[in-house]
């Protein structure tokens, strides 16, 4: 019986109402992944087949081929239907890859960038994953394992990664046949977007996810690094830290396999790592010749 003044609805709660937390504006922000290859559309097919069913309406896929038409058109073609993509051919003239990659910054719309070599391949749900792992002020870089030839070719010839056995026992079988990299196939202890920064040398530009705006601050990738191997990403990487970004990694069902292909010899004297040092003594942030240089030169 209802005492008089009394009413039949239930107590307010006192649990504090659920908000959309700022921190987790990844979830919202529309993604732009930009992909740079070279001279070999099966890896390029095999990505892009892993990362269809992956992205949200809205979201894209920017391919930079850097070198000669070699197939690269006809596989982006193929994915047209199921993917928002697009093709840029950048002129092969040596090894340019800073000047490819901060062409596709320019060429991206979006305010999360993830940058990916052309050799490697995702489990399902990995993108949704990433973007509920990014932060403001962080960027990420992916883990990957190494596959050894014979799943590389499987993958290459039969889409082997498409088939609902290939993840769930890539772990073990990466684990039997210590396969480099296959401790990023477990959970590990945890070197997300919490705590304080990791060290940014754990980062590779074969996946890197980081906002635009940051990007843009340092002036992207500087291209005095052209024309030699290596260092070019972690210039950029040392720059992002001194500008405040943090670096974390996401968890080990965001680890990516690496599909084999011949290595390159990076030698420790190239005079990209001078070029390094030098950045980290001076504290610098923005590159000498980036983004602004190149919008410069290009008039637009």
């Amino acid at each position: 019986m209802l005492r008089a003044g009394s009413s039949c609805e239930p107590p307010p709660s006192n649990r504090p109402r659920r908000r959309a937390s700022p921190d987790r504006e990844g979830e919202r922000l529309h993604l732009s992944i930009n992909i740079l290859t070279y001279r070999n559309p099966g890896f390029l097919d095999a990505q892009l087949h892993s990362l269809r069913g992956q992205l949200r309406p809205g979201d894209e896929i920017v391919v930079i081929e850097d070198g000669p038409c070699d197939g690269t058109a006809e596989v982006v073609e193929a994915h047209r239907e199921h993917l928002a993509i697009r093709h840029v051919w950048h002129e092969d003239d040596g090894r340019r890859l800073c000047l490819a990659r901060n062409r596709s910054i320019l060429e991206s719309r979006h305010p999360l960038i993830l940058f990916l070599d052309h050799d490697v391949i995702f489990r399902p749900r990995s993108i949704e994953r990433l973007r509920r792992t990014i932060r403001p002020g962080w960027a990420l870089g992916l883990r990957r394992v190494m596959l050894d030839d014979a799943t590389t070719k499987r993958i290459v010839e039969d889409q082997a990664h498409l088939r609902p056995s290939f993840w769930p026992l890539l772990p073990w079988r990466a684990l039997l046949g210590r396969w480099k990299g296959w401790r990023f196939l477990l959970p590990l202890r945890r070197r997300d977007c919490r705590g304080p920064s990791n060290d940014w040398r754990g980062c590779a530009t074969f996946g890197f996810l980081c906002h635009r705006e940051d990007l843009v601050a340092v002036n992207g990738f500087d291209t005095r690094y052209d024309g030699e191997s290596y260092a070019e990403d972690w210039d950029l990487f040392a720059r992002l830290r001194h500008s405040g970004v943090s670096f974390g990694h996401p968890d080990h069902l965001c680890s990516v396999g690496h599909l084999e292909h011949g290595r390159s010899d990076h030698s420790l004297e190239s005079r990209n790592y001078r070029l390094l040092e030098e950045v980290e003594r001076t504290s610098a942030v923005r590159a000498r010749v980036g983004l602004e240089e190149m919008q410069a030169s290009s008039g637009t």
